[in-house]
């Protein structure tokens, strides 16, 4: 990967990449693995980590948004399972970022 891209779509505060890094060796996701093999085991790990909900209670704004939603409040919609899941890819040194919105084409 070109480096303008690695450094567009790796980095994270450490403290975010260390707490995420660690969630994802303790469920059994190995760093080093072959990006396509992450990405399954980050998603298998997130959809089992948390429920969805859509009226979960917002969360404290001086927590970190990923670590917060994996760790304890384990509820959200999709912005949040994305979030966590686009931040974990990044602790394990694969580039991914969260994008939303709509297109017009017209």
């Amino acid at each position: 990967m070109p480096p303008p891209c690695a450094r567009a779509y790796t980095p994270l505060p450490e403290d975010t990449r260390s707490a995420l890094r660690e969630l994802a060796v303790q469920a059994g996701i190995h760093p080093g693995s072959a990006v396509e093999t992450l990405a399954r085991q980050v998603e298998a790990y997130i959809k089992q980590a948390a429920v969805y909900d859509i009226a979960a209670p917002r969360q404290p704004a001086q927590e970190d948004f990923a670590v917060y939603f994996l760790t304890e409040g384990k509820r959200g919609w999709c912005m949040h399972f994305a979030t966590a899941a686009a931040c974990m890819l990044r602790a394990l040194d694969v580039p991914a970022r969260y994008v939303s919105g709509y297109v017009c084409t017209v």
